[in-house]
């Protein structure tokens, strides 16, 4: 069997080598409840530690909002 990260190496050359997006362009609702209890705003930063495929920091990005990866 192969180890996880390999996995998501092959699954990753394999979406990209065909020009898609492994993820949606959506953030996670977490995401957006955590922005709203936080009360995070465009003077906050976040740290981005890179978990996923990236579709919460692109959001972030997109709103304006600071981070650090």
């Amino acid at each position: 069997m192969k180890k996880y990260y390999h996995a998501y190496e092959e699954r990753y050359k394999k979406i990209h080598g065909e020009g898609l997006l492994w993820f949606s362009k959506e953030p996670t609702p977490e995401l957006i409840n955590w922005i709203e209890y936080y009360d995070i705003s465009l003077d906050d930063e976040i740290c981005e530690v890179g978990c996923g495929e990236g579709r919460d920091a692109l959001y972030l990005a997109e709103q304006g909002i600071k981070l650090q990866v």
